[in-house]
């Protein structure tokens, strides 16, 4: 499958953030050569071992699965060929819970790249927000980090997943900094 030009398949690295609020990209965006818009769609299955939540509106805790499609003629990049931006049909993150002494919940994201994922940098995390009851958060670097997929899968009540904020953006200089990550 290419990706934009690039054949190679890469190593995985896992990052982690936990569950908080706001937009978590940390990308420059003086240094977008081109973008495109794509939408997510699929299926949330809730953890049954998870304490049940009390009180929270997002309750992200479980495995979300989603594909993401580039949206046709929403794009400003002269070399990319729908669906060439998306280097996967599938993707999968977890949310996980824990409980701290003092009763508080620790929620933690992992990615679950997939055997042949060319993405060799991630950050994941899921809040409230979007137009469904959460919305997760997972952007996804390749080896240059120059080319980063920003993908926004909103949980619906009815545990299935839309989305129609995702992104892929092709940038001039690397934007992965496992430093200024949330």
């Amino acid at each position: 499958m290419r990706i934009a030009g690039l054949g190679a398949l890469f190593a995985i690295a896992i990052v982690t953030a936990a569950c908080t609020t706001g937009d978590g990209t940390k990308t420059d965006p003086e240094g977008i050569l081109c973008s495109a818009q794509a939408t997510t769609m699929g299926s949330f299955t809730p953890d049954p071992t998870a304490p049940a939540p009390t009180g929270y509106a997002c309750w992200p805790i479980g495995t979300w699965t989603f594909s993401a499609v580039m949206v046709a003629g929403q794009d400003d990049c002269p070399q990319l060929k729908e669906p060439d931006a998306m280097p996967l049909p599938q993707y999968q993150f977890k949310g996980t819970v824990t409980m701290d002494q003092d009763g508080n919940y620790d929620e933690s994201f992992a990615y679950l790249p997939a055997a042949n994922d060319p993405n060799v940098n991630s950050e994941v995390k899921a809040n409230e927000g979007g137009d469904g009851v959460c919305e997760g958060d997972l952007l996804l670097f390749d080896a240059t980090g120059t080319q980063v997929w920003s993908l926004k899968p909103e949980l619906n009540a009815d545990n299935t997943i839309g989305g129609t904020g995702s992104t892929y953006t092709v940038y001039g200089k690397d934007q992965w900094d496992p430093n200024n990550m949330p």
